[in-house]
């Protein structure tokens, strides 16, 4: 009344409720009713829902778990592998070094095998010595016959 009569204080007078305290009213009658038989049905539901993502998320972090081990399994199993592979390697170097020394040796024995049976070459062929060539002053005579008495 005050408020009404001294509009210079209409400040103290009760404000209108907010239209929002209003909306709980408005969603019950929009919204259907529920009887407490239903509300209880869903409520259980709800909690069989909970359940299974609970059980759904334990087994999930089981499977991580299994599938990390199962990773840092195959892992070392890799890293094992490319050791041996590696030392593989090493060794075939090393085979492949030592072979190539040995057909060098082959060789450098074939060669000198080669060499000490080869036949001597040949030598030149000496000139044929000419025979002297006689003058009929230097050529022998026939023996003449003994003369008989």
């Amino acid at each position: 009344m005050i408020a009404n009569s001294y509009p210079q204080l209409g400040w103290l007078a009760p404000q209108a409720e907010p239209v929002a305290q209003n909306v709980p009213e408005t969603i019950a009658l929009v919204a259907p009713s529920f009887d407490q038989q239903q509300l209880n049905a869903m409520s259980l539901d709800l909690d069989a829902v909970r359940q299974s993502i609970d059980r759904i998320a334990t087994s999930m972090s089981a499977i991580q778990e299994q599938m990390s081990r199962g990773a840092d399994r195959i892992a070392n199993s890799i890293v094992a592998n490319q050791e041996q592979i590696a030392r593989s390697v090493d060794q075939l170097t090393a085979g492949q070094e030592q072979m190539t020394r040995e057909i060098t040796k082959l060789q450098a024995v074939e060669q000198y095998v080669l060499y000490k049976n080869a036949d001597p070459p040949p030598r030149p062929a000496a000139a044929p010595v000419p025979k002297p060539v006689l003058r009929a002053s230097q050529a022998p005579t026939a023996p003449t016959p003994a003369k008989t008495p």
